[in-house]
């Protein structure tokens, strides 16, 4: 299975471009009046071999997903099926019968083409929206071409000078057509440059504000997480002022969310796998725990098992520094992991510093175990990043994970003997 998915992976990259380069050198030879001559019948059997391959090769994936039920080739024998048939035809053995021009069906190969761009999409890796404004330059591109050759073929563009600068004159009639400007330079003579100068301009006025609204829509989307983490800050911004919240506490506010956004913790992690079945979403809260698993050395020798037990029950904190994780006197309800930031230990009446305590310690259990109140403050030194784990899931997976019942109690015994 995975070797058949890197041959595909490499044969639709073939397909794709046998399929470029036939639907930009076709049309512009025949645009242009070069002859398809002996060389080009070679390659246009080299094509017919491809699409021919090409057409076997997907029938046949077509067979292995579907199985062997009798309606599986005659559920698929629709525009693509024919499209794939009619591209893969033999023409350069039948020039002599039919006109050159019949070489532009293999055009109708580009419906293959946007099935596969639209599957490398789905399973790319890059941002979705950079990928559909690029795909969208793509086809305004192979459009464009084809809409220059076809008024260089109808004699829109005097045959004179090098072909590339011919191409390039009705490639400039076409964008000032398409984009509905018309400078008025280039004008049509005969009837039919005059109707196919007309379909471009309908082509142009329906597309161009379908074209000017999805480009900006698709640039603003290229990041759509900052863009309403801005938007969340000028709303914040706003009620903090409304509200006239002095100055330093709305400068602490603002330095609280960019640390979120710097430190990727701008997202409610919870909230946005919630509608995932449990597996999956515990598979993303076990990756985007996996700071705490490299950090604190408890959870290094963790079985995979109580790891996708406790990770449900953590809950990611974030603290400025000065900011009190807990105060002395407090009822312990929870107990927490660092992973990031120091903090320290102190006592409130003599201010007096027990410990400084940085990456992967933990603390806070001794109240939670004991059920007592909090024996001293913890404090953030400086931004700090935290998970909390509340009273009752400790309770939780002490019953039902006796190893770590077993350490925590033992650091609740080291703790009494000192």
């Amino acid at each position: 299975m995975l070797q058949f998915k890197r041959f595909q992976a490499l044969w639709e990259i073939i397909v794709v471009l046998t399929t470029l380069v036939v639907g930009g050198v076709l049309p512009y030879r025949l645009g242009i009046g070069l002859e398809l001559d002996g060389p080009w019948q070679t390659r246009s059997l080299l094509v017919t071999l491809v699409f021919g391959l090409d057409f076997v090769i997907h029938l046949w994936d077509r067979l292995r997903q579907r199985g062997d039920r009798p309606t599986a080739v005659v559920s698929w024998a629709t525009l693509r099926l024919f499209a794939d048939l009619v591209a893969a035809l033999p023409y350069s053995l039948l020039l002599g019968a039919v006109g050159p021009s019949l070489e532009l069906l293999r055009l109708v190969k580009f419906l293959r083409v946007q099935a596969i761009l639209s599957r490398w999409k789905q399973v790319s890796s890059f941002n979705p929206s950079l990928l559909r404004l690029t795909s969208f330059a793509f086809w305004i591109a192979v459009f464009s071409h084809w809409m220059a050759c076809g008024w260089i073929g109808l004699g829109g563009v005097e045959q004179r000078g090098a072909p590339m600068s011919q191409h390039i004159e009705g490639l400039y009639w076409c964008i000032t057509t398409l984009t509905t400007v018309g400078y008025g330079d280039v004008t049509p003579k005969t009837d039919v440059q005059r109707i196919y100068t007309m379909f471009a301009m309908i082509v142009g006025v329906g597309s161009y504000g379908f074209i000017i609204g999805n480009v900006a829509s698709l640039l603003s989307n290229i990041d759509v997480a900052r863009s309403r983490f801005l938007d969340k800050m000028e709303k914040i911004d706003a009620y903090l002022r409304y509200k006239s919240i002095p100055r330093n506490l709305r400068d602490r506010v603002q330095n609280y969310y960019q640390y979120l956004w710097d430190s990727r913790l701008a997202h409610d992690d919870f909230e946005v796998a919630g509608d995932l079945i449990d597996s999956l979403r515990t598979e993303i809260m076990m990756h985007i725990s996996r700071p705490l698993v490299e950090r604190v050395p408890f959870f290094k020798h963790a079985s995979d098992e109580f790891m996708r037990s406790i990770v449900p029950h953590l809950q990611p904190k974030v603290f400025l520094p000065g900011d009190h994780i807990f105060k002395q006197g407090d009822v312990g309800d929870a107990m927490y992991f660092l992973t990031r930031g120091q903090v320290e230990v102190v006592l409130e009446e003599s201010g007096r510093q027990l410990a400084v305590l940085a990456e992967s310690a933990y603390f806070g259990e001794i109240a939670v175990l004991k059920e007592v109140p909090r024996t001293a403050s913890v404090r953030a030194i400086d931004h700090c990043q935290v998970y909390e784990l509340k009273r009752d899931s400790v309770n939780q997976l002490m019953q039902a994970h006796p190893d770590f019942a077993q350490h925590v109690l033992e650091a609740l015994d080291s703790y009494e003997d000192t």
